[in-house]
């Protein structure tokens, strides 16, 4: 009875503590599956991100007829060719790739000035760029459900990426428009102030994401750290795209350089920023990994408590196994001998003498010898008595 009532309660206790703890290790399981694929997402946005800026580079030179700088380029290429050999098929990234590598080797081979340069670098920047938001979406990390991480995604994937495409072609528009508008004419046309407008609401976005960051994260590094390139690119921006009307906005085609040199600065800060701000949101993910670890260590831990507490419950539980009773044992072995000592003529309460005990081994030897005389006397008297008879026939 009590062995089935201690393996009741053992399976008892054990199954929902079992369960729940294969439910917390599931979970912890998935979500550090989930981390990491978010950080290979950054290991790809990366050398993906220095692709986008070598090619904004190389559209503002083609488009002032300069030479292009095909050998950066080429390099970005290669960084995130071994990106994507590395981690493509696990973010579903090869055939984007294989078609965006194709479309920039044939624009580096082909190479072409002005507004026809503006029109193939844009089409293959917004190949890139959709190159990203696809790494974005396979490895979950435009998910991420954690305040301070979703926003630091936001600000280094979506809203950086566009200050530098649209900062550049701002900056080529007015060269462009500055080589073909009429003598006087100073006052760029819709197209500047649509994409000067969309760095300035970028560059809003930005600070917005990081200081919502700040607020809700509890990483003791990621305000200090990203605190000197932000002031550094709220510092360019202002002097590029200022948040401002549409009303307010003025652009002097007959002075461009100016606007040139703070692109310039607006993209230095800018690479410098998102750079960061990946830094930053990968060591968010992989402190997540490391407290995901050690629950699951604390989890593994606690079975073992468990199991133990169960073995413990289950031995108390269990039919005592009893120690031999040598006091029995004694009175068993006493009443034996009594016995013994009864069939001898010895009382039991005498102490047998030593002497004795070899007087009765005598007598018991020489009973046994009488016994076997007997038998042998028994045999000869029958075989007598059957020659008697056969005489007597």
């Amino acid at each position: 009875m009590k062995v089935r009532v201690a393996v009741i309660l053992a399976v008892g206790f054990m199954l929902p503590f079992a369960y729940l703890a294969f439910l917390a290790s599931s979970y912890n399981s998935t979500q550090g599956n989930v981390l990491g694929d978010e950080r290979v997402g950054i290991l790809y946005l990366r050398p993906l991100n220095g692709l986008i800026v070598a090619l904004t580079d190389g559209q503002s030179a083609a488009v002032h007829n300069d030479r292009v700088n095909t050998a950066a380029i080429q390099a970005a290429v290669g960084n995130v060719n071994a990106a994507d050999a590395a981690y493509g098929s696990r973010l579903a990234t090869q055939q984007r790739w294989s078609d965006l590598r194709q479309s920039i080797a044939t624009l580096t081979a082909r190479p072409e000035s002005g507004q026809q340069a503006f029109s193939d670098y844009s089409n293959v920047i917004d190949l890139a760029v959709a190159l990203v938001t696809k790494a974005g979406d396979t490895s979950t990390l435009i998910l991420d459900p954690a305040l301070d991480s979703y926003h630091l995604v936001d600000a280094a994937m979506v809203q950086a990426s566009s200050v530098l495409v649209d900062s550049g072609r701002m900056a080529d528009l007015v060269w462009l428009e500055s080589k073909v508008a009429p003598k006087g004419t100073t006052e760029a046309d819709g197209r500047v102030f649509a994409a000067r407008d969309r760095v300035a609401q970028a560059a809003a976005a930005i600070d917005t994401d990081l200081q919502t960051s700040f607020g809700a994260t509890h990483s003791t590094t990621l305000a200090a750290h990203l605190a000197a390139p932000l002031d550094q690119f709220r510092s360019a921006i202002s002097g590029f795209a200022p948040v401002t009307s549409l009303a307010e906005l003025s652009v002097n085609l007959s002075k461009p350089q100016p606007l040139l040199a703070a692109r310039s600065q607006v993209e230095s800060a800018a690479s410098r920023l998102q750079a960061t701000m990946l830094d930053e949101l990968d060591q968010l993910l992989r402190a997540r990994q490391d407290d995901l670890r050690r629950q699951r260590q604390r989890e593994f831990a606690a079975v073992g408590v468990a199991a133990v507490a169960v073995g413990w419950i289950g031995w108390i539980l269990l039919p005592e196994r009893r120690a031999p009773d040598w006091a029995q044992t004694r009175d068993e072995a006493a009443a034996l001998d009594g016995g013994r000592h009864r069939a001898a003529g010895i009382s039991a309460d005498e102490d047998p003498d030593p002497a004795d005990d070899g007087l009765t081994d005598l007598m018991d030897a020489r009973e046994l010898l009488a016994m076997d005389e007997l038998t042998r006397v028994g045999r000869a008297v029958r075989s007598t008595r059957r020659g008697v008879a056969r005489d007597a026939e």
